[in-house]
């Protein structure tokens, strides 16, 4: 083989070799953006589902204590006062008032969840929305309920039969509303709405705890 030969297969392997080179160091430089980017989205996935799941325990929380029965420490005192009330009108009003108050107490709660809400939406869709909505909602179904109540005391046997009835009826359906009257062994109907609520929201995040730990693995 000729000198020129040599030259020209030395320089042509050469070539070969760099371009070889070039397209390794790209699909390793590739492979790690890939790594980087889902160690990024692991990290804000873990920390989503663990503020997430944080929010939607410490709502249902809130609305349990929202819904137990009976007063306690002058609860219901900040109710407005309407006028001519007798002492016993104030006083079931004011104990129909009770699960309003705790609610406004616990606020942060639910605006913590009305955040993670809209935060889940970007990343899992509108379709995750149903259950936080369901604990949202609650929180103001049990103040509809409530207030309700508290109009009606000492109305409750005005009007014709059929109206009578029907207000009793409603007085029934809404005190199950703001007062709990289950057990942890076999909670009621609202409870148990929240609690297959909240099962759902787990069951959506949980499993990201796991996989995006297992992402941030060196």
């Amino acid at each position: 083989m000729e000198l020129t030969e040599v030259e020209s297969v030395t320089s042509i392997a050469t070539d070969i070799i760099q371009a070889v080179a070039v397209v390794v160091a790209a699909l390793i430089a590739g492979r790690g953006l890939t790594a980087w980017r889902d160690q990024l989205i692991g990290g804000k996935l873990l920390e989503l589902a663990e503020e997430t799941l944080v929010a939607a325990y410490d709502a249902y929380d809130s609305l349990q204590r929202a819904r137990m029965s009976g007063a306690f420490g002058g609860e219901g005192a900040s109710r407005p006062r309407g006028d001519g009330e007798d002492a016993e009108v104030e006083r079931r009003r004011d104990g129909y008032y009770v699960p309003i108050e705790r609610l406004r107490a616990e606020a942060t709660s639910f605006e913590r969840l009305r955040s993670a809400k809209a935060r889940c939406r970007i990343y899992f869709g509108e379709n995750s929305s149903t259950n936080f909505n369901t604990l949202l909602s609650a929180q103001f179904r049990i103040a509809a309920a409530a207030h309700f109540l508290i109009r009606n005391v000492g109305e409750e046997d005005r009007g014709t039969p059929e109206v009578i009835e029907r207000r009793y009826q409603k007085i029934d359906e809404y005190e199950k509303i703001i007062w709990d009257s289950g057990s942890e062994e076999e909670p009621d109907e609202f409870t148990q709405r929240l609690r297959d609520a909240l099962k759902s929201i787990d069951n959506l995040l949980r499993p990201h705890l796991k996989i995006t730990k297992d992402l941030q693995q060196p």
